[in-house]
């Protein structure tokens, strides 16, 4: 009895002994399994959510800037613009671009055509015009002189646009009286010609090519707008070589306002001085204000404004650059800054012969 109570005690111990390993089993199988399942500490997903951080930084910072850059300075009302030219050239272009900016959103907000009456009426939008230059200003033009003969103009040239070609009409319709009218001035001018134009290369045009029933197989080409001397286009410094003359008057500018800003004219014309000069080295230069506008004739960048703040840098441009200025603008001008009904052809900006009679008596009393 005692050996087999010794026995079954034996045969418990050991099975408490497997238990107790079994629960250790089980609990060294159960903490693996935990850890294994627990989201581990990932040093790159660290690193990529700090890059995160400052990616979203920077990109607040880059909005900060941004927004900084895009400020500008507070916009000057028209009101506020000097009369007088400012020192600095370029001041006068931002005030131009400052106000063609504001006239620009006013024609893009308007889609209804001007009526009759409201063409006829003054044009609040533009500023008003000037009737008078500066003490300063008329100290560098041409001052008047006694009237000249007309053999003063043997070795003149005029160079121009279709206003200059008016000229050249009106001095042609005198010469049939008086073949003597203004001596032997030659002109060199044509339609929408301008200081640009006469930087470009002299393109001829091609005509177009026809077959035999008269449908175009070739296209005709445009060329350049330079004006022709004896039916040939030439460049305006070859011209003034050809014909020998030493006093030229350049009527140009009125094609270029409404296209360039103020510096890029300055330049344009600075670089067809220095060409004209480079070929000609002993021609005197007379550079002649552009002319005005009527008031019902002012339209986007053309009025006489912008066209006084242009003729102000001309005039000091023409000093510097050891020209002349001849003012015909301010003679042709009204009380009010505009150009007359009597001195206009078409309510815009080409001239009467009334108004070519005062330029030509303009330019006989102011010579250099």
């Amino acid at each position: 009895m005692k050996k087999i109570m010794k026995k079954n005690r034996k045969k418990h111990h050991v099975s408490i002994v497997l238990t107790i390993f079994a629960m250790i089993f089980v609990i060294i199988l159960t903490l693996t399994f935990y850890n294994n399942t627990k989201d581990p500490i990932d040093i790159d997903e660290i690193r990529n959510n700090s890059e995160e951080e400052n990616t979203i930084t920077d990109s607040k910072n880059d909005i900060e800037i941004e927004q900084i850059v895009e400020i500008e300075p507070k916009e000057i009302e028209i009101e506020d613009i000097p009369e007088e030219i400012p020192d600095n050239p370029i001041d006068i272009e931002q005030n131009i671009e400052q106000y063609d900016e504001q006239n620009n959103n006013q024609e893009n907000n308007t889609n209804e055509e001007n009526s009759p009456e409201d063409i006829a009426q003054p044009k609040k939008d533009f500023p008003m015009p000037n009737t008078f230059r500066s003490d300063e200003l008329l100290a560098l033009e041409l001052q008047e002189t006694q009237l000249v003969n007309d053999s003063y103009f043997n070795d003149a040239l005029i160079v121009g646009d279709s206003v200059s070609l008016g000229l050249q009409l009106y001095v042609t319709s005198q010469r049939k009286k008086n073949p003597d009218f203004m001596g032997e001035l030659k002109f060199f001018v044509g339609g929408s010609f301008s200081v640009y134009h006469a930087l470009e290369s002299v393109k001829n045009s091609v005509p177009a090519v026809l077959d035999e029933e008269g449908n175009e197989l070739i296209p005709e080409k445009k060329g350049s707008l330079h004006p022709s001397y004896q039916g040939i286009k030439m460049l305006t410094e070859d011209v003034i070589e050809l014909v020998g003359a030493k006093k030229v008057y350049i009527c140009l500018g009125l094609n270029d306002i409404g296209i360039y800003g103020l510096e890029k004219f300055l330049n344009y014309y600075n670089d067809f001085i220095y060409r004209i000069r480079v070929k000609n080295p002993d021609v005197q230069i007379i550079i002649v204000s552009v002319t005005p506008v009527t008031r019902n004739g002012e339209r986007g960048h053309i009025y006489n404004y912008r066209f006084d703040l242009y003729n102000d840098a001309l005039i000091e441009f023409a000093h510097e650059r050891g020209c002349y200025f001849l003012d015909i603008a301010m003679i042709l001008k009204d009380e009010e800054g505009y150009l007359p009904d009597k001195y206009s052809s078409d309510d815009y900006v080409h001239l009467t012969f009334n108004a070519y009679e005062k330029w030509i008596n303009y330019m006989r009393t102011h010579i250099i």
